[in-house]
């Protein structure tokens, strides 16, 4: 399928936008604070971009968002990273 903000690009969303996070008009694999962007306005752009990937090319581009807790640990934010 390819580099995923190629994929991206390819979709239409560079400069999506969903509360005060936008996909970057630079560089469509980023997301852009726009103004005081929240984690759910993040979790809901990676969420929206991936499904329209999904509806256009059958694909689930991979997520790269990750939660790190208050001790350290990390893992994938789910269930957006989640297939689908």
């Amino acid at each position: 399928a390819g580099p995923p903000g190629r994929i991206v690009e390819e979709t239409g969303l560079k400069g999506l936008q969903m509360g005060g996070v936008q996909v970057s008009p630079r560089h469509a694999n980023f997301m852009v604070n726009v103004g005081e962007a929240t984690a759910r306005d993040v979790l809901t752009l990676v969420s929206e971009v991936r499904r329209r990937v999904h509806d256009r090319i059958g694909v689930w581009i991979e997520c790269e968002v990750r939660h790190v807790d208050e001790g350290g640990r990390i893992a994938p934010v789910s269930p957006i990273c989640e297939g689908g």
